[in-house]
């Protein structure tokens, strides 16, 4: 259902900017065509994998895939294309060929994923996946004495998975990156869609593939910093709290990683990028120009990170919702502002809005750059509202049957019986992060 609601939602916008209704209506059918073959991924994966991260991680890696090989069939003579389903979407042409026919791959396709998701859930045992989960050490690493490094090694695998992603994508832009000047004589057409124009085709086209990295970017600080919402609801961040460790050290920890992770996944994606557009052109230098590039693109990334702790701390339940919406917005702002014609307020309400288009244009500081306490006064309003006076029940009373207990420094036991009693222990916790018994 979310994947026509956002295809209607397509339809309308395309339409109501006065574009050729029956190329809108191709549009959006073949963005909900695109989406349901990975909501049915997604179910397959969920009947292999036990642990939700690791569903999410192979969805992306092969969503990364997908894109990669959609971009270099672009470049190429159109035969990679057709091996992935955001190909199939494109291969549709609204508005100049509005060719139907493709889209009987991604939904054919869809049938066959949701029919294997189904055989696989009927093999597999209730809670658990076709893979099943390595149990953890029975004492954890020296390493993880405190909540930062618990946090790390907790999101590892996911911002390694990102990282790679992104430095791969860098890659196959870059390897390309020589030959979009002759790609553009031959299509001058798709000109238009390069900031600048053609009047610095290579520059244009790099800051075109940085800009779409930092959306990446931000998609990763938006998932990690939703991770606070999880460990929240799912209760693994509980046991934590009862220790001595604070709620903001906790937090802290949980947001360490969404802003320098996010930090992380960019400069991979510059340095891939300048790697191989350098070593095409013979020039050590493009790395470092590179990096120095997309990095330009962090402080609109950490303004979304920002934004989302400042949701997750005043209106936790629809955080999510929220916090995806407005990664959304900024997508269709930085890559279909022109071509709805969308007002001028509504592009500037994006961060991405106030960065420069660098390499192609002057990286000059901007006033979010320039006044580096909007990407800090959200975050710390988040975190206060995230740590209001409540009470929590840390530890349960087991057994009421009988009330003669030795309660000792451990679990107390009955005289009568050998069950152990657990005592309730009612922990406040203030705004500071500190606890009172």
């Amino acid at each position: 259902m979310a994947n026509v609601a956002v295809g209607a939602l397509i339809v309308a916008v395309a339409v109501g900017t006065g574009l050729p209704a029956a190329g809108s209506v191709l549009f959006g059918a073949a963005m909900t065509a695109v989406g349901l073959v990975f909501a049915a991924l997604t179910a397959v994966a969920a009947q292999v994998f036990e642990n939700v991260r690791a569903v999410y991680g192979a969805v992306a890696l092969i969503l990364g895939a997908a894109y990669v090989l959609r971009a270099a069939g672009d470049v190429g003579g159109g035969a990679l294309s057709w091996l992935s389903p955001i190909g199939w979407g494109q291969r549709t042409f609204p508005y100049t060929g509005d060719r139907w026919w493709p889209l009987l791959l991604p939904l054919g396709l869809s049938v066959l994923l949701v029919a294997a998701a189904s055989a696989l859930l009927r093999r597999r045992d209730f809670g658990a996946g076709l893979v099943a989960a390595r149990p953890g050490r029975a004492r954890a690493a020296r390493s993880l004495r405190n909540a930062y490094a618990l946090s790390w090694r907790l999101q590892r695998a996911s911002l390694l998975g990102w990282a790679v992603g992104l430095g791969l994508l860098g890659v196959a832009y870059g390897s390309i990156a020589d030959s979009i000047e002759q790609y553009i004589r031959d299509n001058p057409e798709v000109a238009q869609f390069l900031p600048g124009g053609a009047a610095d085709v290579v520059d244009a086209y790099l800051a075109l593939t940085v800009g779409l990295s930092a959306l990446i970017a931000a998609a990763y600080g938006v998932t990690s910093a939703l991770r606070i919402r999880a460990e929240e609801t799912s209760g693994r961040a509980e046991p934590l709290l009862a220790t001595a460790t604070s709620r903001l050290t906790w937090l802290a920890g949980q947001l360490s990683v969404a802003l320098t992770g996010s930090a992380l996944a960019l400069l991979t994606f510059g340095l891939g990028e300048g790697a191989a557009y350098g070593l095409i052109i013979s020039d050590a230098g493009q790395v470092p120009r590179m990096a120095a590039v997309a990095l330009a693109y962090l402080p609109a990334v950490w303004l979304v990170v920002a934004v989302v702790v400042l949701v997750l701390g005043w209106l936790p339940r629809p955080s999510a919702a929220l916090a995806w919406t407005g990664v959304g917005y900024c997508a269709v702002v930085a890559l279909f502002a022109d071509s709805f014609d969308l007002p001028g307020w509504s592009q500037r309400a994006s961060p991405f809005a106030h960065t420069p288009r660098v390499p192609l244009a002057d990286p000059a500081l901007t006033p979010a750059a320039r006044d580096p306490r909007a990407d800090r006064r959200l975050p710390g309003r988040g975190v206060r509202g995230t740590a209001p006076p409540r009470h929590r029940l840390l530890t349960y009373d087991m057994s009421a049957v009988d009330e003669r207990r030795v309660t000792g420094g451990g679990p107390a036991r009955h005289l009568t019986g050998g069950a152990p009693a657990f005592h309730t222990r009612v922990v406040r916790h203030s705004r500071d992060g500190s606890a009172s018994q």
